[in-house]
């Protein structure tokens, strides 16, 4: 098969046509994974402090936040964290949002009332870009960009680094401007940590129990003050009374109460220490995330999760309800943990894959599965619409997750899946053969048409959810209702109860059932698209695999070309012998002209059929006229012409011999004139069309 510059061409426009379709259809499938992002709360809300817009007493199941009203991104949320009553975000352009409980200022607004939305924080957090917040228990703390503190709310222990004295709160922000940049924080219930630049520690509030690693004789510190027997310090967390220090190398240190074994010490041997001490019992590698509850810490490490301290709620997760280990001891049976937050008595943890898990005290609801009874190992929390958990944060009775949104997934999918079925249809149509546009109405556009209704049983599975969940709410405020109304009323109480009991069963297991088809929705859609485009792509091939063969026949022909053993040959060909290069010779054969420019380009751009057709005719019939031609003048003349055949009959050539040709003359009689037909060596392949010589002797 010959290699033709046209087909080159051509594979190459086909080429650049399915490169199109296939960007076209990668932006397409992006687009599907560009879902929105919603904020849920749930837990204790007595205060506000959930941002529901309510005060109730507690929120069992998450609810949705609305963030409009501050104009707060849920995407753009970087930190979320909480105190007794109160909750702090962090934004990723340095602004700071709260609601909750104001009473001492915590919230950091003028109005001694709680705020049960989020508002964003003014004043001088509106002139710096925080990075870093913390909440203790009614007071608040946020680092800039510059390495400066602001501090606000209650100051009766001296937490914010001024005496109490002199200020026992405040809405306003006090700014404290350490000789060294600070670069983090921690609050515990009444004592403040910062980070220097230099790895040092700077501490401030209530020490009565050993929290701030100082002195025994003091029991508080009004400003912040240099622990000089740490160094190197990488991280540090605050619980109720204690503090956990990471230094650069791994180690930790702990100083402070140990009832309950917070410090991961023995508590035979250490009711409380006022001097950091190393937890020479538990090893780890870096990275390590240590997060302290009121008397309980957890530890994230190689996506693992290790816990010590108090357990009467199953805040360590473990199976041994015991009161408390102060040996480090890892949750099993977990999948990998990429984020985990301790509450007051409570976890949340966010695995690699996206489920939400809660475990511990759920007396408010904390752990949002619908009832108030302590959880004692991690439950995975079943979101509404199936979110996918991406943040995770807690405060001491509620919890935050902020989450994918499943609803717009779906109709994401639907909405895209139909333009692909249009684009596919309208490509389908200017397609010209009709095997392929059978080929992709029956693998392409019928399956991508069925989405439609897929997508329509999805909904309405979600929507069914959510009309389960909005019924138990009602039985709940029902409830409430009865129990404020009439707390005597047991009869209408008790079926109340019971109404709520069959309405928390139903939601049960309506949630349980969405997670399993949403899964299998997920699934599904990625397998089917995955098939469809392979198809495509398939279907493409096949038809292109023509062009394909021909490239690669004319690269193999192309490669084999010998370039000194075609010289040589071509030499042989135009090395003719002296009496064929007389004037009238060259004059009649037009030998120059035949290898000048304009011809050879005009023969070498004919398709390949045609310049072989054209090129056996033109030297059987220019050979013959030529021939004819030459009896005319000369009736005695030998003529000799040498043919030139494809490279394909090279065996059948080089066996042919001289056949003599006798002719009739214009006079009538025979004349004894031969026509020599004479083989000569095949010629390259890219000559091949190139050259037709006809040499004529005159004896």
């Amino acid at each position: 098969m010959l290699f033709h510059p046209f087909i080159y061409f051509i594979a190459i426009i086909l080429t650049e046509i399915l490169k199109s379709q296939i960007v076209w259809l990668r932006n397409r499938i992006s687009e599907l994974f560009r879902n929105k992002i919603k904020a849920l709360t749930l837990g204790a809300n007595s205060h506000g402090q959930l941002g529901q817009g309510t005060e109730s007493e507690e929120c069992v199941l998450p609810r949705e936040v609305d963030l409009s009203k501050c104009s707060l991104e849920p995407q753009k949320i970087k930190k979320i964290v909480g105190g007794a009553g109160h909750t702090l975000i962090l934004d990723d352009h340095g602004r700071v949002y709260s609601c909750g409980w104001n009473n001492k200022g915590q919230v950091g607004f003028p109005v001694r009332k709680n705020i049960p939305f989020f508002q964003e924080l003014s004043g001088k957090l509106r002139n710096k870009i925080i990075v870093d917040i913390a909440c203790g228990w009614d007071c608040s703390a946020a680092l800039t960009t510059e390495g400066t503190l602001l501090l606000w709310g209650s100051n009766y222990f001296g937490q914010l680094g001024i005496n109490p004295n002199n200020l026992q709160w405040t809405h306003e922000f006090f700014e404290f401007v350490p000789e060294r940049k600070i670069r983090g924080i921690s609050m515990g219930l009444r004592h403040t940590v910062a980070i220097t630049e230099d790895h040092a520690i700077l501490i401030a509030g209530a020490g009565t129990k050993g929290q701030l690693g100082i002195d025994c004789s003091i029991n508080a510190a009004y400003t912040f003050t240099k622990v000089s027997t740490l160094r190197n310090v990488e991280n540090v967390s605050c619980g109720q009374y204690h503090t956990i220090a990471i230094t650069k190398d791994g180690n930790l240190y702990a100083f402070g109460d140990n009832k309950h074994g917070q410090l991961g010490l023995n508590t035979d041997i250490y009711r409380k220490t006022f001097v950091p001490l190393k937890l020479s019992d538990f090893q780890t590698k870096l990275p390590i995330n240590v997060h302290s509850g009121w008397s309980h810490v957890i530890v994230l490490n190689d996506s693992h999760i290790f816990g010590w301290g108090r357990n009467t709620h199953g805040q360590l997760g473990i199976t041994k309800l015991n009161e408390f280990a102060w040996k480090a001891t890892r949750i099993e049976n977990l999948p990998r943990i990429q984020q985990v937050s301790a509450g007051s008595e409570h976890n949340v943890a966010l695995t690699e894959d996206g489920q939400i898990l809660c475990w511990g005290w759920n007396e408010h609801g904390n752990c949002g599965n619908g009832h108030t009874n302590d959880v004692k190992f991690p439950e995975q929390l079943h979101l509404p619409y199936a979110y996918t958990g991406i943040l995770i944060g807690s405060g001491a009775a509620h919890s935050f997750a902020e989450a994918k949104f499943v609803q717009d997934r779906i109709s994401n999918v639907e909405k895209h899946f139909a333009e692909l079925c249009t684009t596919f249809a309208a490509y389908t149509r200017k397609a010209a053969r009709d095997a392929k546009v059978q080929r992709f109405d029956s693998k392409i556009i019928s399956p991508l048409s069925q989405y439609s209704t897929i997508c329509k049983h999805a909904r309405d599975d979600v929507k069914n959810t959510f009309t389960a969940r909005d019924k138990e709410l009602t039985r709940k405020r029902h409830l409430d209702r009865l129990r404020e109304r009439n707390p005597r009323n047991r009869q209408m109480i008790s079926q109340a109860e019971s109404e709520l009991m069959k309405a928390s069963v139903e939601v049960s297991r309506v949630v349980k059932g969405l997670e399993e088809q949403i899964d299998t929705f997920e699934k599904r859609k990625l397998h089917d698209l995955k098939t469809l485009l392979l198809d495509f792509i398939i279907i493409e091939l096949s038809f292109h695999a023509k062009a394909l063969e021909l490239l690669t026949k004319g690269y193999q022909d192309i490669a084999e070309i010998n370039e000194v053993k075609d010289l040589e040959e071509f030499r042989e060909v135009m090395n003719v012998p002296d009496s064929v290069a007389r004037l009238s010779t060259v004059r009649r054969t037009s030998f120059r002209q035949s290898y000048s420019l304009t011809n050879l380009a005009n023969r070498f751009i004919s398709s390949p059929a045609n310049s072989q057709k054209l090129a056996n005719h033109t030297i059987k019939s220019t050979s013959i006229d030529s021939a004819k031609s030459s009896l005319k003048t000369n009736s005695s003349e030998s003529v000799q012409i040498e043919e030139f055949r494809d490279s394909s009959e090279e065996t059948e050539s080089e066996s042919t011999k001289e056949k003599p040709i006798e002719l009739q003359s214009n006079s009538g009689h025979k004349d004894p004139i031969r026509f020599i037909v004479k083989a000569v060596p095949p010629i390259p392949t890219y000559q091949k069309f190139l050259t037709m010589p006809i040499m004529i002797k005159h004896d």
